[in-house]
């Protein structure tokens, strides 16, 4: 509770409250009919923003999502998978200790931090997803016929047909000299011993 003095009465000093068993000046005049010495404490109004941990942690976690489409099939997928988590605990860390100081020392959440917080999850989990998706797509490529081939440095690339591809095996044999006159290269197979021979798609 809050003390509220009255208009006519002297203004009290900022933060002072009545000592317990204090009663105003009998020169002062009566406050208005109806008056009300005590208010409740003002909730604080909304208009907080969420801790910097919790945009850092999206950006992380995005960023980490990513590298881990880009490096699907390579090296690294574990470095960026660490980067998910690590975002993923920044923003959950960020938005408890949010809600803890809520209606103490931080403002609650404006309207438009909420709707701020919203897109970046949406947008997190929707890339999250995707780079989910494309790396257990890279991780079980099998370098079989049907396989999808790129050229990259001079290196024969495997990667996934349902994206953008240059070459295709058409078919498995013994060696490269029993590939099809068509066959512009062949690959090693998954199969010891084997070679893929690869066309153009």
């Amino acid at each position: 509770m809050r003390f509220n003095p009255p208009p006519s009465w002297p203004t009290p000093p900022a933060g002072w409250t009545p000592p317990e068993g204090w009663q105003p000046d009998a020169s002062w005049p009566e406050p208005p009919p109806g008056w009300q010495l005590w208010l409740p404490d003002e909730e604080p109004a909304g208009g907080g923003w969420p801790p910097a941990e919790v945009w850092v942690g999206f950006a992380i976690f995005v960023a980490g999502a990513v590298s881990l489409v880009v490096s699907s099939g390579a090296k690294g997928g574990f470095i960026w998978t660490g980067g998910l988590i690590f975002g993923v605990v920044l923003v959950v860390r960020g938005l408890l200790r949010q809600r803890a100081q809520s209606g103490t020392t931080r403002a609650p959440l404006a309207a438009v931090a909420k709707g701020a917080v919203a897109v970046a999850a949406v947008v997190a989990i929707g890339v999250g997803g995707y780079a989910a998706t494309k790396f257990v797509e890279a991780e079980s490529l099998t370098a079989t016929a049907g396989s999808c081939w790129n050229e990259e440095d001079g290196q024969a690339l495997l990667v996934a047909c349902s994206g953008a591809h240059q070459y295709k095996a058409v078919s498995e044999v013994a060696t490269q000299e029993d590939c099809p006159l068509t066959a512009v290269a062949s690959v090693d197979s998954d199969h010891a011993g084997r070679v893929l021979c690869i066309e153009e798609d």
